[in-house]
């Protein structure tokens, strides 16, 4: 084993890393395709250069694609990431069993619950501080995923302008949270 894979070792990790190029830069071509729309969802400023490569693995999971990652120049939180990926569960029995994700990290549980409540209109899903929409895609689908990433990133840019984008998403815990006091 160690012989072979001594011999295929370099020619396998560029395949990978060669793919992994390529998923980033179909997901990247995506979201700027609708960074202005996004931008105008969100309130926030947004440049092509805030998108990076995005990846993910762990022994349960992978995740490839991009994200744009924001400091605490957004009033009223001090981070937040969002999303534009594929996704891979090793686990699910159905594997290769890729899902395309969009959604954003946001710097607590509570806040992160407090989006999924206000976006579950759209049928999103949360996990622990991570709020997001899904559609699973077959293998035979990967080649050509963007048209359906896209659709999925368009849900999602609705979603925010329902939601009047952070300020809106925001005056309006702000406000909950006085009510509760």
């Amino acid at each position: 084993m160690l012989e072979e894979g001594a011999r295929s070792y370099f020619e396998a990790h560029t395949v990978i890393a060669d793919y992994e190029r390529e998923v980033q830069k179909k997901c990247r071509e995506v979201l700027k395709k609708h960074l202005v729309a996004y931008q105008a969802a969100l309130d926030i400023k947004l440049r092509d250069e805030d998108i990076k490569d995005y990846a993910y693995h762990d022994s349960d999971s992978a995740d490839l694609g991009v994200k744009i990652a924001r400091p605490a120049e957004t009033p009223g939180v001090s981070w937040w990431e969002s999303y534009c990926a594929l996704h891979w569960n090793y686990t699910d029995p159905r594997f290769p069993h890729i899902v395309l994700w969009v959604g954003m990290a946001l710097p607590t549980k509570k806040m992160a619950a407090a989006l999924h409540t206000k976006m579950q209109f759209a049928g999103t899903e949360r996990d622990r501080w991570t709020v997001y929409l899904e559609q699973e895609l077959e293998v035979h689908e990967a080649a050509d995923f963007e048209e359906k990433l896209e659709e999925l990133l368009c849900k999602w840019i609705d979603a925010w302008k329902q939601l009047d984008g952070f300020k809106g998403f925001l005056s309006t815990i702000q406000t909950q949270a006085l009510s509760k006091e």
